[in-house]
């Protein structure tokens, strides 16, 4: 949490969050849920109803409820994850991955499911091809 927090508290000091006449109206980004947070974190032009959405087809497959700690942990993976990105991946691009595949093997943690996701993308071009396609031709 304190990884999305500092980069949130970065964007907003920056000013890259909005303007400053914005910034003083706005909500402190300490009383933000999970998942306004990863609204204003994740790359991409994605609402709050898309990630919560995406979250919470995902997380019952790790036997994770649709609480305000998990997504707020699941934020933080992602996040970290696509900083690591060499190719552009986003947030939502390994959450999108973790949705196609489906079920994980037994006992696979999220963390550990995201990580094998960024790293099949990250390094693998054809995948990375059958995953947009796949991504392209599915209405969600």
């Amino acid at each position: 949490m304190r990884g999305l927090m500092m980069l949130l508290i970065i964007m907003l000091i920056s000013g890259m969050a909005c303007s400053e006449s914005e910034q003083s109206a706005s909500t402190p980004v300490e009383d933000l849920d999970a998942i306004s947070l990863m609204e204003l974190a994740f790359e991409g032009n994605y609402n709050q109803e898309e990630i919560k959405s995406l979250l919470d087809k995902v997380l019952p497959l790790y036997g994770l409820e649709s609480n305000e700690e998990n997504y707020m942990s699941a934020g933080n993976v992602l996040v970290a994850l696509r900083k690591e990105s060499k190719v552009g991946l986003t947030e939502m691009d390994i959450l999108h991955y973790m949705a196609l595949t489906g079920a994980p093997p037994a006992n696979m943690k999220f963390p550990d499911m995201a990580a094998i996701a960024f790293t099949t993308l990250e390094t693998s071009k054809e995948e990375r091809d059958w995953f947009f396609s796949a991504l392209t031709a599915t209405p969600d």
